[in-house]
């Protein structure tokens, strides 16, 4: 199974690397974001499985509904107004937008193992500091629906 989850996951971060385009980059380290170096690039992303349960089972197979969060950051600098901040916040709110659709339109990049895509859920955007770069962090949760072998 967790070469299933494994799968997904790949196939989320690759959807999302196309999605964002190469200005984006995936995040070194997406369990603990605030150990990430921002000062190089601030536009990042990254994907991590989250808690899984086991739907129905039917005929040696069962469903699962595992979670999945996807982060997205960007930086800014406030002079003299948080103008900057304001449009770094839109930017990531923008980019998760175009991310949602993308895994529910192309079923995480799987149709053939992704039955379903489920109502996801997005965070309060956080901020972080790293070198004087400020950093916007945006998250969401969806849940990915499949089905597995049970033998």
């Amino acid at each position: 199974m967790s070469n299933l989850v494994e799968q997904i996951n790949d196939s989320l971060t690759s959807e999302i690397a196309t999605a964002l385009g190469a200005t984006y980059s995936e995040l070194d380290f997406i369990w603990d974001v605030s150990k990430n170096r921002f000062n190089q690039n601030e536009k990042r992303y990254g994907v991590r499985p989250m808690a899984m349960e086991s739907t129905n089972q039917i005929n040696k197979k069962y469903s699962v509904d595992q979670g999945f969060e996807v982060i997205v950051t960007t930086d800014y600098y406030n002079r003299e107004d948080d103008e900057s901040q304001r449009a770094a916040v839109f930017e990531v709110y923008d980019q998760m937008d175009i991310i949602i659709k993308n895994i529910h339109k192309k079923k995480a990049g799987l149709p053939s193992l992704v039955f379903n895509t489920m109502p996801f859920s997005v965070d309060e955007i956080e901020f972080l500091e790293d070198d004087g770069s400020t950093v916007a962090v945006l998250r969401a949760q969806f849940i990915i629906n499949y089905r597995a072998d049970l033998v």
